[in-house]
């Protein structure tokens, strides 16, 4: 990512963490959650060597992609059942 504000994010991830995973094109949808493997470290693809990345793995795909916006604005309605599908649990 080259993004400032999402570094600062990923820097804070450690292994074992699990994170939504969504795409960041038109529509901004959570697809997935995955758990990180490997904590921050540099990006060998930034020849600024200013930027990082996590090492994750995909550990569920979700049964209703939910759009960013959704959860950002924090409207009612939106629980991590809605995200995962009704036999999901939260860990």
């Amino acid at each position: 990512m080259r993004n400032h504000q999402a570094q600062g994010f990923l820097k804070q991830m450690k292994e074992g963490d699990l994170c939504l995973f969504y795409h960041s094109g038109k529509r901004k949808e959570i697809v997935g959650v995955v758990k990180v493997i490997k904590s921050f470290e540099p990006d060998p693809t930034d020849v600024s060597n200013r930027f990082g990345m996590v090492t994750v793995m995909a550990m569920i795909m979700v049964t209703v992609m939910v759009m960013i916006m959704v959860i950002n604005t924090k409207q009612q309605g939106v629980t991590m059942t809605t995200v995962m599908g009704e036999d999901t649990q939260a860990r």
